[in-house]
């Protein structure tokens, strides 16, 4: 799911983590799904304020594209 937000924003991986004001390294992990601690592999899930920024952020880049591709 966070793949497809991601990809949805069309945005530098650097600008979506400032704008809903998470690390560009916790939106990595998200990405991956997991991360590495103390030598075992540990599972990453987004938190309910984080899911619901990545779909607002989706939400609004979609709005953005449709609007500049109406004619004026």
């Amino acid at each position: 799911m966070v793949r497809e937000l991601v990809k949805r924003i069309d945005k530098s991986q650097y600008w979506i983590a400032c704008t809903i004001g998470i690390s560009e390294r916790r939106l990595r992990y998200l990405l991956a799904g997991s991360r590495e601690v103390d030598g075992k592999t540990v599972a990453v899930t987004m938190t309910y304020a984080e899911q619901y920024a990545l779909q607002d952020l989706a939400r609004a880049a979609e709005i953005m594209r449709l609007e500049w591709k109406r004619p004026s």
